[in-house]
């Protein structure tokens, strides 16, 4: 077994023992590993091995080539030595003058030396090795010719083949270095130690020293190869300005020759180009069209017309009932205690809006009274306890108003008022004294009145079971406002009260889809 299939097995076992509640005991797992072979250990020294032997590749293409320029000194530009005046070339031919100047190995030396020093320093040590200043017979830095391209850039090249070389070789004399011997010592140990200069350093050396060299002295050049190197550099830049021309960038370039004659520079201007943009019509988007499409209106037959928004409620229910007496009440009628009572009604309401509903119908309502007392004439004879309850029954004709407070459409909650119209149907009331006492339900003509008028005032709370269908709760009180009994019969001022509560259900009759 190898080491994937180990790590395998360790894998599915611990996937086919995740869904158990404890695990295995030591003896199984002691088992499972002497079955499977030891893990070994990775070999991390023959994994580095590797990779330091793929690295070596690599650093010795990048570093090596350079290293290798260090050693070697490329990068070096060789430049002319600095001729001096016509006097100092001891034996110089007339036509020296127009052949160039051929350099040994030990002026270029310490050519490549003299760089490092400023142009101030060039020039005094040229003016003192030189023994004079420069007269009018000997060319200036101004009046030569630019130094070549070659080392301005810095770069090692050679300006002539091999056979121009050796041809100017044998005309031209031997031309003194301007360097002394102490440098020339310099220079020869810089060759033998060379320095860690980087090729761009050594550029910028060069591009320094071209430019002392340029301002200081120059070599002599052929009238000829001069001429050439003019036409040659005149064609370059009449082909760059040509380029510049036919190109989109918004520099416009324009050659003109310089003061020296040698070459054309490029004058460059900051003006903007107008810039011709290309931008495709685009197809202007169609306005969608819109149709307006009304929704037919349900047709609603005439019955539905009829009995939108009326619906018809039943409701019932107890309560606590007494009555407020006049200042001429008899003792017994004094004695009487609150009793329960019981009130109903059936009533048919319509919606004037969401929030008010009005409802009138039919109710009956049973106020009561209760007289529990012991009566006991002497001490010889019995007590006699009273235990009478006076009764009296209304039909009533209720106009109530609704008024939805909130809600939803399942539940609504508001507050009601109005008033009942109460018809006198019969009465159970005890007569006498209060020693002497009867209860009788034919009381004499005029004492009571048959048409009372009642306040009614509550709230409600319905809910929605079902479409159309609403359970009704009413806590509700109701006050006489006039006296249940005539003041001619001379009977005490009655206004019988009550506080309860009706239950019950509403439809609407409105159908419902």
């Amino acid at each position: 077994m190898t080491e994937n299939e180990s790590e395998q097995l360790y894998e599915d076992l611990r996937r086919k023992l995740a869904d158990y509640g404890s695990a295995p005991p030591d003896a199984v797992w002691a088992g499972i590993r002497q079955q499977v072979p030891a893990r070994q250990p990775r070999r991390w020294k023959r994994s580095a091995l590797m990779l330091l032997l793929l690295c070596l590749p690599v650093l010795m293409l990048t570093m090596g080539p350079r290293l290798w320029r260090q050693a070697t000194g490329l990068g070096h530009s060789t430049t002319i030595s600095p001729a001096t005046s016509q006097s100092q070339l001891g034996g110089a031919k007339p036509s020296s003058a127009n052949q160039p100047a051929v350099e040994s190995p030990a002026n270029a030396t310490a050519n490549s030396v003299v760089r490092n020093e400023s142009p101030s320093s060039l020039a005094a040590s040229s003016t003192t090795e030189g023994g004079s200043a420069p007269t009018a017979s000997t060319p200036m830095a101004s009046e030569m010719p630019k130094p070549a391209l070659s080392s301005r850039m810095g770069l090692v090249g050679h300006s002539h083949s091999a056979e121009n070389r050796s041809r100017l070789g044998r005309n031209a004399e031997p031309v003194l270095a301007t360097a002394n011997p102490r440098r020339k010592r310099r220079a020869a140990l810089a060759l033998l130690l060379p320095t860690r200069r980087s090729a761009g350093n050594t550029t910028a050396l060069g591009r320094k020293a071209a430019r002392t060299q340029a301002e200081t002295t120059t070599a002599e050049v052929p009238d000829e190869q001069l001429a050439y190197r003019r036409r040659t550099r005149r064609t370059a830049y009449e082909r760059r300005g040509e380029v510049a021309r036919s190109g989109a960038s918004g520099a416009v370039a324009t050659p003109h020759a310089s003061p020296d004659g040698e070459g054309t520079a490029q004058q460059f201007s900051n003006e903007p180009i107008s810039l011709l943009t290309v931008r495709p019509a685009l197809p202007a988007a169609e306005a969608p069209e819109v149709h307006r499409v009304k929704r037919p209106r349900p047709h609603r037959s005439r019955k539905a017309q009829l009995l939108k928004n009326w619906s018809v409620q039943v409701v019932a229910g107890p309560s606590l009932t007494y009555r407020t007496l006049g200042d001429s009440a008899r003792q017994l009628e004094r004695l009487e205690r609150p009793s329960v009572g019981y009130s109903g009604q059936v009533t048919a309401s319509y919606a004037l809006n969401k929030q008010l509903t009005l409802s009138t119908g039919l109710g009956y309502a049973e106020f009561a009274n209760r007289l529990h007392y012991q009566l006991q004439k002497t001490t010889a004879e019995a007590s006699r306890i009273i235990d009478f309850r006076d009764v009296y029954r209304f039909v009533n004709i209720p106009l109530l108003a609704q008024y939805t407070l909130g809600g939803n459409q399942r539940w609504r909650i508001g507050t009601l008022g109005g008033a009942n119209l109460g018809l006198l149907t019969g009465t159970r009331t005890t007569e006498g004294s209060a020693c002497n006492c009867s209860q009788t339900t034919a009381p004499a003509t005029g004492t009571y009145r048959n048409i009372s008028l009642v306040l009614t005032a509550g709230g409600f709370l319905n809910y929605q079971f079902a479409p159309g269908q609403w359970l009704t709760l009413r806590p509700q009180g109701q006050y006489f406002l006039n006296s249940l009994t005539d003041p001619a019969s001379g009977r005490a001022t009655r206004h019988p009260w009550s506080l309860g509560v009706q239950a019950g259900i509403s439809f609407d009759l409105e159908p419902k889809k």
